[in-house]
């Protein structure tokens, strides 16, 4: 845990274990931010070492002067500077690694970002067995790499080539497997008490081909949505996380959306997420037409009523 949570020692020991990434370089003063933009091509990427998630404490930077202003922007913390990789897609594999070393994987999985905040993911990934199984082999070799117990993910990118490298790795349960709480024989959050408590691992099947869509905080701008737009839908299955405060960007729950079709259900999830959102942009008018009506006071009261 501790190797993962620092950016650089987790991109030495890919680099020492020649698992593939993207080229890097330390930055913790003047002399060795300088030495980076020689190493690294721009387009490129300051992350700080520690700290940084869904695209916090990390900035692009396009080019030598843009770098220097990014390391002050971050307060020139010890950082690293990632080139861009000019990827096509964006998979994750999820898997779990008991107490004896015995491993499940689950079905491997095609994500989609906004503004650096998983906002899709869809399952099987559309690619061929050759590049499942690489993405498989390279997630199995570094759990055993790292002697790691409990569910990881393994967020990968495949270039144009079809070439695959390494671009993160959560030592958790990932957002990009809560597809598994539903859709599979046994779901991430089960499986990691599984593993690290040393029962047998269970089943990772894929029951049926789902996506998986994030619900942000935006969507709560003009008070709670209005799910019966969404649950409408007989294949849905909603998940909120009972978060008191909805902000722009925070992740407040998810939905699945399980079909037989694995394109239409994508099309069919990204239309259920806009007619939500065009539903609270009605609000507004409304609330803008009757001001006597009172507005959604984010964190006065939470989201749902325990049972």
């Amino acid at each position: 845990l501790a190797l993962i949570q620092d950016r650089l020692v987790q991109r030495e020991f890919l680099q020492d274990h020649s698992f593939p990434q993207t080229p890097f370089a330390s930055v913790k003063d003047h002399a060795t931010l300088t030495a980076a933009a020689q190493h690294v091509t721009f387009p490129a990427i300051l992350k700080k070492r520690r700290a940084g998630y869904d695209g916090k404490g990390q900035i692009r930077v396009t080019g030598v002067d843009h770098l220097n202003e990014a390391w002050r922007e971050l307060k020139e913390v010890p950082s690293v500077l990632e080139a861009v990789a000019p990827f096509k897609m964006e998979l994750s594999v999820v898997l779990a690694r008991s107490l004896q070393g015995d491993i499940q994987l689950y079905p491997l999985a095609e994500n989609a970002h906004r503004q650096n905040i998983l906002h899709t993911t869809r399952v099987p990934a559309r690619v061929a067995d050759t590049i499942r199984l690489r993405a498989e082999e390279l997630a199995v070799s570094l759990s055993e790499a790292l002697d790691y117990c409990g569910v990881m993910a393994v967020e990968l990118f495949l270039l144009e080539d079809d070439t695959l490298l390494i671009n993160e790795i959560a030592p958790r349960p990932h957002n990009s497997g809560h597809f598994t709480f539903g859709a599979c024989v046994t779901s991430q959050f089960e499986q990691h008490l599984r593993a690290i408590c040393g029962l047998p691992l269970g089943d990772t099947s894929l029951m049926h081909p789902v996506v998986m869509v994030n619900l942000l905080g935006d969507l709560w701008r003009n008070g709670p949505p209005k799910w019966d737009r969404l649950l409408a839908h007989p294949q849905v299955r909603l998940h909120l996380y009972g978060k008191t405060h909805a902000a722009p960007g925070r992740k407040m729950g998810h939905f699945l959306l399980i079909a037989d079709n694995p394109d239409q259900s994508y099309q069919q999830a990204e239309g259920l997420l806009q007619s939500m959102m065009d539903a609270g942009s009605q609000e507004k008018d409304v609330l803008i037409k009757n001001p006597a009506k009172e507005p959604f006071q984010k964190q006065s009261r939470p989201l749902e009523t325990p049972a």
